[in-house]
């Protein structure tokens, strides 16, 4: 456990070396941490971080949701709810220290499903596999670094705390009922499919003209978006990508642009609502693309002008037929180059639609990135005409 307390004092943390919890008991350290490095660097004068778990607490409270119970996950998100306003970087020590704690050499007979019923260990080997499932491969267009595979399973294992701290899941024990969520992923139907769009955001409207499966040709009616280029520099300075899970990465610097666009940083400094889904098109030249509310389609309401120097444009998207495949889990690259493949096999096996072969596909991704994989949902489109 390296998790670091950082307590409120009068003078510098640099003339401290911190206070480190280690297996419930406090003791002080004399080796100072990465993120106490971080504060004496920025010359702060005072840190306070506020929690109330020590490190066995914390692994209970872990163990407690693995097996049935949802408040000892509930209290871990809390914490870390807490840690967000306060530092971000303790934040994620607090999530490292939790995969920590999951230990890396388990029996072999952890592996059979049955076990995790009324073994500890068994449910952290249950643990590990639904993270193996749940943890997205890198996106598209994007460097596969150590510290993005370190952020994606973060980012994996806190969802799964919220799923754990849910009032609906079956309780069997209850990260079993996670993993078979998981595995069952792949089986999913079209019609579940479609009712994890978000009931409550707009998205443009279609006809389904041809279904098979998760394959459906829709004819869709015009809208409009606002878009950048995955490619465009943003202002260091810019406080929109501070909000955005990794801002370093081109494709969150374009979501940033585009949040800032769609909440009011425009020149009207007027807010619209959020919409789904977001859209990516192209290959190397790839554009990021919100659509816009429906007030502002065909034309009927001019939609406020995007502030000089943000790379926000305004666009209108024609009526076109579109061969789409949908899928569920995250729309890794590995992924969308499956679905690509699965699209091509789809439109092959028929006489009746055709594609060309320079048009590029779409990525519509319709969930927040803090829905569970089981509960997202990807598609993969081109356009398509008749033969």
């Amino acid at each position: 456990m390296r998790f670091v307390l950082l307590l409120l004092c009068p003078f510098p943390l640099s003339s401290v070396s911190g206070f480190v919890m280690s297996q419930g008991k406090n003791s002080f350290s004399t080796t100072t941490t990465l993120f106490q490095n971080q504060i004496i660097a920025a010359e702060s004068t005072a840190t306070t971080v506020y929690v109330s778990l020590t490190d066995e607490q914390r692994v209970e409270r872990l163990q407690q949701a693995l097996a049935k119970d949802p408040a000892g996950a509930k209290e871990l998100l809390n914490e870390l709810a807490t840690l967000r306003s306060q530092s971000e970087a303790v934040r994620q020590a607090y999530v490292d220290d939790l995969l920590e704690a999951i230990p890396t050499n388990l029996p072999f007979w952890t592996a059979v499903p049955l076990t995790a019923r009324v073994s500890k260990r068994s449910r952290w080997a249950a643990l590990k596999r639904t993270l193996s499932l749940t943890t997205p491969t890198v996106n598209d267009g994007e460097e596969d670094t150590v510290e993005g595979r370190e952020r994606r399973r973060r980012r994996a294992f806190v969802l799964l705390l919220k799923s754990l701290a849910g009032e609906d899941v079956k309780r069997q024990p209850a990260i079993r009922s996670l993993e078979k969520q998981a595995l069952q992923e792949s089986k999913v139907n079209a019609k579940d499919l479609v009712q994890r769009r978000p009931a409550d955001l707009e998205t443009p409207q279609y006809t389904v003209l041809q279904q098979k499966s998760n394959f459906e040709i829709r004819k869709y009616d015009p809208f409009s978006v606002c878009s950048v280029s995955v490619s465009t520099t943003r202002p260091v300075n810019n406080t929109t990508d501070e909000a955005v899970a990794s801002p370093e990465q081109p494709s969150s610097r374009a979501f940033g642009s585009l949040a800032g666009y769609l909440f009011g940083k425009n020149k009207e400094q007027q807010a619209m609502k959020m919409t789904t889904p977001v859209l990516m098109t192209g290959g190397e030249n790839r554009t990021m693309s919100f659509v816009l509310p429906s007030a502002y389609w065909n034309g009927s309401k001019v939609a406020p002008e995007p502030l000089g120097g943000s790379g926000v444009r305004l666009e209108d998207v024609p009526g076109e037929v579109r061969a789409v495949v949908m899928f569920g889990g995250y729309a890794s690259k590995n992924e969308v180059d499956q679905r690509k493949s699965q699209l091509r096999r789809y439109l092959a096996e028929q006489s009746e639609w055709k594609y060309n072969e320079e048009d590029v596909f779409a990525v519509a991704q319709y969930n927040d990135p803090f829905t569970p994989p089981w509960k997202r949902l990807n598609e993969v489109s081109l356009p398509v005409y008749k033969s």
